[in-house]
């Protein structure tokens, strides 16, 4: 894959592509397209700074941050998940288990 490829933002995907290949290059698969992964996630910090119902502010940020026009942008914000919760990392669970005393309930 040439340098110049992997400095661009967004990339239009023809055909499904695989998704931990794309992760490995720095790119996170959202539909027909694949958004560089450090964009994205100042796309979403910068998306939690807008109300929801500001719809087109939303797409002028996101057409703004991706170098897009904004029908592209919208493609992208369709196929961002609706929720943005935490995922619990694995062994999380049992660091807290050993840090408790015997006596600590649950």
């Amino acid at each position: 894959m040439e340098d110049a490829a992997l400095r661009e933002v967004l990339w239009h995907l023809e055909k499904p592509m695989d998704r931990a290949a794309q992760l490995r290059v720095g790119f996170v698969v959202l539909g027909r397209v694949a958004v560089r992964c450090d964009r994205l996630e100042e796309l979403l910090t910068a998306l939690s700074r807008i109300p929801a119902a500001e719809v087109e502010a939303r797409r002028v940020r996101a057409s703004e941050l991706l170098a897009c026009p904004p029908d592209q942008a919208d493609q992208v914000l369709q196929a961002l998940p609706k929720s943005r919760r935490r995922r619990r990392r694995r062994g999380s669970s049992a660091a807290t288990r050993d840090e408790r005393g015997p006596h600590d309930a649950r």
